[in-house]
């Protein structure tokens, strides 16, 4: 049975990913049909020519497509049903053509140092004293470590600048500095855990490296994140790792 306009508008709302709740089960229902599923082939065909050859090339794709039809339906290129679906398949070729455009020229345009900061930060969890709502404790310690996790990070520094000077203490005045938009009060804290053995260096580095980047110093935090790659102890340390390095290339 011949596709009727609606197959042809149902199949490119599929490929250009806009179907609606509706359109979904409707389209799940005509891939029973063997000339659908067909013309969906022969047009994710057409999708993956775009993406492999680029629009230079996108005219003999075409015709490659277009031949394809004519063998396999074997009608005359003058009937008003090919016409309609050489037209449809032109229509597809352009939003997809506009589409990777697009993709291309947000994909090279270099992102700023606040727009890769906030890509890639996650604030720091509390790992010294959670929070356990159905048992609070109620010592200084605890309150600072809970008041950070609450992120109430300027009561937080307030009652970690109370407790004995550590690396952890350190860490977290400016983890808690840093989320309240303090880069250099972050990275003075941040300098001052020294020993690499510290269970915080390589945290530290991470996110001292993130604080330079939303300041606009990616040259000076590379070497950092560098550092943290070559030493990350989870694979998802690396990865991460990885991921900044490659937004700032």
């Amino acid at each position: 049975m011949p596709l009727q306009e609606q197959d042809h508008i149902l199949i490119e709302k599929y490929l250009l990913q806009q179907l609606t709740a509706v359109d979904q089960s409707i389209f799940d229902q005509r891939l029973n049909d063997p000339d659908f599923q067909k013309e969906l082939e022969l047009q994710k065909d057409l999708m993956v020519a775009l993406r492999a050859e680029g629009r230079s090339q996108l005219k003999d794709q075409l015709q490659n497509i277009e031949q394809r039809i004519q063998r396999e339906e074997d009608v005359q290129v003058t009937t008003p049903q090919h016409q309609f679906r050489i037209a449809r398949i032109m229509a597809i070729a352009a939003s997809v053509a506009l589409i990777l455009a697009a993709i291309y020229f947000f994909s090279n345009q270099k992102k700023s140092g606040g727009q890769i900061f906030a890509q890639h930060f996650e604030p720091y969890p509390n790992i010294v004293a959670p929070l356990n709502k159905s048992n609070p404790e109620t010592g200084n310690r605890e309150k600072a470590f809970h008041a950070y996790e609450l992120k109430n990070y300027e009561e937080a520094i307030q009652l970690l600048n109370g407790l004995p000077k550590s690396d952890t203490t350190h860490f977290y005045i400016g983890l808690a500095n840093l989320s309240l938009n303090q880069p250099q009060k972050a990275i003075d804290f941040f300098d001052k855990i020294k020993k690499k053995d510290s269970p915080f260096y390589i945290p530290m580095n991470w996110y001292k490296a993130l604080t330079l980047i939303n300041s606009e110093k990616a040259n000076d935090a590379k070497p950092l994140i560098l550092f943290v790659k070559e030493n990350a102890k989870t694979p998802g340390m690396l990865n991460k790792a990885n991921l900044l390095l490659d937004d700032l290339d």
